[in-house]
């Protein structure tokens, strides 16, 4: 859930299993349009049935999130240089 200036928002993501050579990234993008602030993140977990709330995540940075852990660490992806 996330909230713009038009009132709340959500966002529904299904991510599947990762694939080979970035074909199907675990890594998800997801784009918050004009929102200041997120809310709430909520995850269900398949294989054990865990649903895992997250709160106090802020828009435009990355997040590691972990099954069963109740806070998602900050993540800084690696830059690839083109030679």
């Amino acid at each position: 859930m996330v909230n713009t200036d038009t009132g709340p928002r959500e966002i529904h993501r299904v991510v599947g299993f990762g694939g080979s050579f970035g074909s199907s990234p675990l890594r998800q993008e997801i784009g918050l349009g004009t929102a200041a602030t997120i809310d709430r993140v909520e995850i269900r977990w398949p294989a054990s049935g865990l649903v895992q709330t997250i709160r106090g995540l802020d828009p435009n940075r990355f997040y590691e999130v972990t099954e069963g852990r109740s806070e998602a660490a900050g993540y800084t992806p690696r830059r690839f240089a083109w030679r």
